[in-house]
């Protein structure tokens, strides 16, 4: 098993002495030397996420264009139009690259723009502080966000208690989605 690191030497120096019979490829990044170095010396691979060009190459991951549409048509049901998306701030960390985020605010802005509406977006660290600051710059934005779609569950605490602390309700003001979470947060969220 393979975590985050895009080191394609590291990656030949470990399965070029014939004692490996195969690598499962964790947290896949779109442009991952690992698959390219790993496709041309033969060695099988699999991969938990992928590549932007994953043909030919088993891999599991979450459908996250799909997790975009359903939660937007959800909100949208609802007559929510000021939809915001608060994603992960990777850029610099070792999940720079990294498909999910990638993917999902791609999706949320061409879904967004196809349906006639502003795409709003606001990344933030994956800390409960970082979703703080994060409600804090959507509120700052002027464009009294009606709804928020969360693509980073660490934080998502934060921009509930974020709202909260000016004086916003959710879901009553603010609808509140949160996407890909796992079932800690959501036990966490319904004792707050």
């Amino acid at each position: 098993m393979w975590p985050v690191s895009n080191n394609a030497d590291q990656t030949t120096e470990l399965t070029s002495g014939g004692l490996v019979d195969g690598v499962l490829l964790i947290e896949t990044q779109l442009d991952d030397l690992r698959v390219n170095r790993l496709v041309e010396t033969g060695v099988p691979i699999a991969m938990i996420g992928r590549t932007r060009n994953s043909v030919g190459i088993p891999f599991v991951d979450i459908d996250f264009k799909r997790t975009v549409e359903n939660g937007l048509d959800y909100l949208t049901s609802f007559g929510k139009e000021r939809i915001a998306l608060v994603a992960e701030e990777v850029e610099g960390s070792p999940m720079a690259g990294h498909g999910a985020p990638i993917r999902t605010e791609q999706t949320f802005r061409e879904s967004m723009t196809r349906r006639g509406l502003n795409p709003i977006v606001v990344r933030c660290e994956e800390t409960p502080t970082g979703g703080r600051s994060a409600a804090a710059a959507l509120i700052g934005t002027g464009t009294n966000v009606t709804a928020i779609l969360v693509m980073n569950e660490v934080a998502a605490l934060g921009i509930v208690s974020g709202l909260s602390h000016a004086g916003l309700a959710v879901p009553a003001d603010v609808s509140f989605l949160s996407m890909v979470t796992s079932p800690e947060i959501v036990r966490s969220r319904n004792r707050c």
